[in-house]
């Protein structure tokens, strides 16, 4: 094992041309990585910008403002900012905020006693589409803490009629009147949404710069797959042999030796931008690149054990690659794709590769992350165990 990594070590340091080509390809990728994420670090937030004041600064307030900013349907679409009045107003009239609200004191105390008390509401007009859905929004909830309110004022009434201790009547109300005002204000949970797509957005230029890594990284595993190839070809593995040296331990050294030189230069070209841009380093995506190496190397050297001539490993693996490049999102976003083209693409690594590594841009999905590294890792035990039994069976044929 040693020996064969000593060796592959030489061969690869020997060919000049090689190690240049390889150079040059890195501090191309390393340039435009790094202007990517620069490009990423300097773009604006596109959600809209929701400026509260709360003068009231009670409990309640603040659970009001906390449940915008936890709740997943909110949170997506709207950044909330918090300041005093005139800071808001001075940011909103400079065109800084897409709508402001104030929430005067005692308002929560007010909502509760059944006291009528309005919030100071402002809606930027700049664009005139997100205006109207604010508007809509916000006068949809309006209707729902009125029903909250009449539900609230018969229910007083009810207990009053029912000979009830004051106290008591005073201390259900606040109860019942603040599950009622949370119910209406989560009132997007009455509803069962369905998700058009769970494919996370991204700009073209950060979207297409994963798929092309994707594509660079099947013809690297179909290259690997080639030099092994080559080797059997030549009889060295023959030889190797009858030096002790068995097939599993070829190939897995083939294999390891492969993944670690590509997964290096991958890492250069993913952390050395970050570094330079003083951005944190992801472990996960670092984990994720290795088991993306390793199954695209493994798949490759599958597909040469399927093949003895070259021609045509070279031929098929180029195929597929094509394939997987054009299905799995390399050449049309998979947002733009028609459903049955999405479908196709959930059977092609391209796919989950492009879709784990933007889930890791974004910080979010570490949960699926997880799950795709594990298959990623389970496919590449899967294709040598496979690999292993077809360069065997082509070593007894040779022999016969």
């Amino acid at each position: 094992m040693l020996y064969l990594w000593i060796k592959d070590c030489k061969e690869l340091f020997q060919n000049k041309k090689r190690i240049l080509l390889i150079i040059l390809v890195l501090i191309i990728l390393i340039i435009s990585t790094y202007y990517n994420v620069k490009n990423q670090k300097n773009s604006s937030d596109n959600r809209i910008r929701f400026g509260v004041a709360d003068e009231d600064n009670s409990v309640y307030s603040k659970m009001l403002v906390e449940y915008f900013r936890e709740n997943e349907n909110f949170s997506s679409y709207i950044k909330i900012v918090e300041g005093n009045k005139k800071e808001l107003e001075n940011l909103f009239y400079h065109g800084n905020l897409d709508l402001f609200l104030q929430i005067p004191g005692g308002f929560a105390e007010n909502m509760i006693y059944l006291k009528h008390q309005p919030i100071k509401v402002l809606i930027s007009t700049t664009d005139v589409v997100k205006a109207v859905l604010l508007r809509n929004m916000l006068e949809s909830y309006e209707k729902y803490i009125r029903a909250v309110e009449i539900n609230c004022v018969a229910l007083f009434d009810t207990m009053q009629q029912a000979d009830m201790k004051s106290a008591l009547i005073n201390k259900k109300n606040v109860e019942i009147s603040y599950d009622l005002i949370f119910t209406a204000l989560g009132k997007d949970k009455f509803f069962n949404f369905k998700k058009v797509s769970d494919f996370p957005v991204s700009t073209l230029l950060t979207y297409y710069g994963f798929a092309l890594l994707t594509i660079l990284l099947n013809f690297m595993g179909l290259y690997v797959g080639f030099l092994i190839s080559k080797e059997k070809r030549a009889g060295i593995l023959k030889r190797l042999y009858t030096v002790g040296i068995t097939v599993p331990a070829f190939l897995l050294e083939k294999i390891l030796f492969s993944a670690g030189m590509i997964f290096i230069m991958l890492s250069a070209v993913y952390i050395i931008p970050n570094l330079f841009l003083e951005k944190s380093i992801s472990v996960i995506m670092e984990l994720f690149l290795m088991s993306a190496v390793l199954f695209s190397i493994c798949f490759s050297v599958f597909l040469s054990g399927l093949f003895h001539d070259l021609r045509k490993y070279m031929l098929a693996g180029n195929y597929i690659n094509f394939l997987f490049a054009i299905i799995g999102g390399g050449i049309i976003p998979v947002l733009y794709m028609p459903e049955f083209m999405v479908k196709l693409s959930l059977l092609t690594p391209n796919y989950w590769m492009i879709r784990a590594m933007l889930f890791i841009q974004k910080g979010i999905g570490k949960e699926l992350i997880l799950e795709i590294i594990t298959a990623f890792l389970l496919g590449t035990v899967v294709f040598y165990i496979i690999s292993i039994f077809l360069y065997r069976r082509e070593e007894v044929t040779g022999e016969e």
